[in-house]
């Protein structure tokens, strides 16, 4: 039995759009982990802006980190 090959390059089971998906992915996580992380850098201003003790402000970025660790992503 001989095997007959194909003449062009494999389909792709998503269609082709799996290299736009993975960086839409890459991405979005750049953008939610630059808002979380950057929390401590705009600390101090969101403290004086708001005029609130450091606590409640604290609690603010505590918040974002606890829901964005709860939600999986």
């Amino acid at each position: 039995m001989t095997r007959q090959r194909s003449r062009g390059p494999p389909v792709p089971p998503d269609g082709g759009y799996g290299w736009i998906i993975a960086l839409a992915s890459f991405g979005i996580h750049v953008i939610v982990d630059g808002i979380a992380f950057t929390f401590g850098v705009l600390f101090e201003e969101f403290a004086g802006h708001f005029e609130e003790k450091q606590a409640r402000t604290a609690l603010v970025g505590a918040v974002l980190t606890a829901a964005y660790l709860m939600s999986g992503v």
